[in-house]
């Protein structure tokens, strides 16, 4: 139940997070430059940072998910066939 609620206040703040920087961006897209130290501009690059490693992430979560439910209908194919009758659950008699 604790991993539950981590996770799902961790999903928030990263939605919060995503949801700000591209407010933040919005907002100063058409800023005046003052040049090389521009303060605006730092804050636009960390902002295009966060922004980045979130497409990262959710790119790599979706992978995994896919990966995982590729895997499992691998195991269960594998399952199902390792559990396959034998000739003593069909009441095979073997006379020679």
């Amino acid at each position: 139940m604790k991993k539950q609620i981590a996770a799902v206040v961790m999903a928030a703040l990263l939605v919060l997070s995503v949801c700000g920087a591209v407010l933040c961006m919005a907002g100063h897209c058409e800023h005046s430059c003052i040049g090389a130290d521009c303060a605006v501009c730092a804050v636009l690059a960390q902002c295009e940072q966060r922004l980045h490693a979130a497409v990262t992430a959710a790119a790599a979560i979706t992978l995994l998910c896919v990966l995982r439910r590729f895997l499992a209908s691998v195991l269960s194919a594998a399952v199902c066939e390792a559990a396959a009758a034998t000739p003593v659950e069909l009441k095979v008699r073997l006379l020679n």
